[in-house]
């Protein structure tokens, strides 16, 4: 088993013109029935290091399952036939950043599926201040979905903005910004 997953992984890197080369699983037990069977229950491709136009994908991993293979086998594999394929993509934060961001928000990852936004946008004349942190997770089987909380914009020395009706959320004016609308003295 480990000669086929060594020769896959080669004929993978060859073939799709990696620069690394990839690991490739082959699951079940025992391989050479498999084999003589033509069929393997899954195989799991991991693909470091993707260059993919402007972005580079840190990695792709996908798993075929229900695999129906044809050939002379076991000497001459002609092809394979998946019944289903998953798979996941990503990304560098460096990419995210400068894609997502226009070098003026910074993305960090802060675990296995958070993302922090930091940065400061020209808005009307002022430098709004924005912090973010975000959430990503699988919704289904094919979706994404995001949650999005802790937001605050921050408008110079004017207000600070937090979405949401909890304490602490809604639109908050400086000392400044709200002696000025007093009327009284400005600190």
């Amino acid at each position: 088993m480990l000669y086929a997953e060594h020769t896959a992984a080669e004929k993978l890197k060859d073939t799709m013109h990696l620069e690394a080369t990839p690991e490739v699983s082959i699951g079940g037990f025992p391989f050479v029935t498999q084999v003589l069977g033509k069929h393997l229950g899954s195989v799991t491709v991991t693909v470091p290091d993707v260059a993919a136009d402007r972005v580079s994908l840190a990695k792709v991993s996908a798993r075929a399952d229900d695999i129906r293979l044809s050939g002379d086998l076991p000497t001459r594999l002609k092809g394979a036939l998946a019944g289903r394929v998953r798979g996941e993509v990503l990304l560098s934060f460096d990419d995210l950043d400068r894609e997502l961001g226009a070098s003026q928000i910074t993305f960090t990852g802060t675990g296995r599926d958070r993302v922090l936004a930091r940065g400061t946008l020209p808005v009307a004349g002022h430098d709004v201040r924005v912090r973010a942190d975000a959430r990503v997770t699988r919704d289904g089987a094919r979706g994404i979905r995001t949650d999005i909380g802790g937001i605050s914009l921050s408008v110079g020395d004017l207000a600070t903005f937090r979405p949401g009706t909890g304490p602490g959320d809604g639109l908050h004016l400086t000392a400044k910004s709200a002696a000025a609308l007093r009327g009284g003295p400005r600190r």
